[in-house]
C-alpha cells in the first residue's frame, strides 16, 4: 500500500459482488454496497487506511489510456 491506500481495479461484477484486481493481479471481491455509488466495470478504487474506499477518476484515466495506446499499436 502507497501513502494513498491500495489500489484495485473492478474487473466485473458477479450479483452484489465486485471482483476487483489488485496491481500483483490478485483478485478480490467487495460487496457492491461498499463500492462509491459511481463505481462500474473498469473503475479504478483506492482503499484507504481506515478501509473506504473511493474511486480514483485519474488512475483510471491514465490506464484506459495507456490500453488504449496497447491496442492502437496492436492494430496497426
Amino acid at each position: 500500500m502507497d501513502s494513498r491506500g491500495t489500489l484495485y481495479f473492478i474487473d466485473r461484477f458477479e450479483e452484489d459482488v465486485a471482483v476487483c484486481e489488485r496491481a500483483d493481479g490478485s483478485a478480490v471481491r467487495f460487496p457492491r454496497g461498499d463500492l462509491p455509488r459511481d463505481a462500474r466495470e473498469g473503475s479504478a478504487l483506492r482503499q484507504s487506511e481506515n478501509g473506504a474506499l473511493a474511486l480514483d477518476p485519474q488512475v483510471e484515466q491514465e490506464r484506459r489510456q495507456k490500453l488504449f495506446r496497447m491496442q492502437r499499436d496492436l492494430f496497426r
